[in-house]
């Protein structure tokens, strides 16, 4: 008897350092993660970016094994997820041009009666049920998901953060992606189940820490994970560096106090997740170089603009591709 549970015994030992093996075989060598900020019409702008990547780098270099978003970057980030590993390049081209074509009357409209019906009679100003529309089309024609993703919403019973991933059953997926775009007040959250949804940004518009988490997934270890980011957001530090005085008055003190904020909330985010992810390799955080328009126009979509928008993102790409040849070169 003894001796049969001593087998026994090593028999399981066995079992268990085969299983250790095999899971470790199936890790991959290298995570490849991109992440998106959320800014309406600035989709276009990360469009551009993500098109100067797969344009300007090798192809299994872009071949992005988990890509995370938040509002408009959920959506960016669904569509990048709808294809397969190997179809950058084409992902890259149809994402452009659904920008290229996208309009307002594809994400929202007016209620009947305006503005006064959503401010008094509604939970936003503005009907985003079109886009509810606008993405079972879409993913009825491609559908998610064909690598990792991750996007965030935000239940405003609770506060809680709502995590929406390629396991999520595609019609709530399709919710989650709405919910995640609904900004308050000029949207209507989304009701899901006993919950209103609403736009993840609320808690975190720049969602790096998911993508790390979705990447350990694939890889065993911090330090095969390198990512992509594409903030459209510029730094302080490049922008209205101003000689403030006295005289600048009160309402001009407010939007720097809320420009200021806003950087060193960002900034901080970014500082909290190098500190616990000390090893992960951000290889591009792709920043506009020039201050993109101002937060009252992120819902137009004015041919124009959007082509700026998308050329602005591939130019500050190919720059930033450029100037970081060498860290590159240790990446391969």
């Amino acid at each position: 008897m003894f001796k049969l549970l001593i087998s026994i015994f090593s028999l399981n030992l066995f079992l268990i350092e085969q299983t250790k093996t095999q899971s470790s075989k199936d890790k991959q060598d290298i995570c490849y993660g991109l992440v998106l900020k959320g800014g309406a019409n600035r989709g276009a702008y990360e469009a551009g970016a993500i098109k100067a990547l797969v344009d300007k780098l090798e192809s299994d270099k872009v071949q992005y094994d988990v890509v995370s978003g938040i509002s408009v970057g959920a959506l960016n980030a669904a569509h990048v997820a709808s294809y397969v590993k190997g179809d950058e390049k084409l992902m890259a081209e149809d994402l452009v041009y659904r920008w290229k074509n996208m309009t307002s009357d594809k994400l929202f409209q007016s209620w009947r009666f305006g503005f006064i019906e959503g401010l008094f009679y509604h939970q936003g100003l503005l009907d985003n049920s079109p886009l509810h529309e606008y993405l079972n089309k879409s993913f009825a024609a491609r559908p998610c998901c064909k690598r990792k993703i991750h996007f965030n919403s935000v239940d405003t019973n609770s506060g809680n953060i709502v995590s929406f991933d390629e396991k999520t059953l595609a019609q709530d997926l399709i919710k989650g992606l709405v919910a995640t775009s609904s900004v308050p007040f000029v949207f209507p959250g989304l009701k899901i189940q006993d919950t209103l949804m609403i736009d993840g940004g609320v808690a975190w518009n720049l969602d790096v820490a998911s993508a790390i988490l979705k990447c350990r997934e694939v890889v065993d270890s911090d330090s095969k994970i390198v990512l992509d980011i594409i903030d459209v957001d510029r730094k302080l530090d490049k922008v209205k560096r101003l000689n403030y005085t006295t005289e600048q008055g009160t309402i001009k003190n407010i939007i720097r106090y809320l420009e200021i904020k806003k950087y060193h909330h960002r900034m901080n985010d970014m500082i909290e997740i190098e500190t616990a992810h000390p090893d992960v390799k951000v290889r591009y955080r792709i920043i506009p170089k020039y201050q993109l328009d101002p937060v009252y126009k992120e819902l137009t979509f004015d041919e124009n603009l959007i082509d700026n928008l998308i050329q602005q993102g591939y130019d500050d790409a190919i720059e930033a591709i450029d100037t970081q040849k060498e860290r590159l070169l240790k990446y391969r």
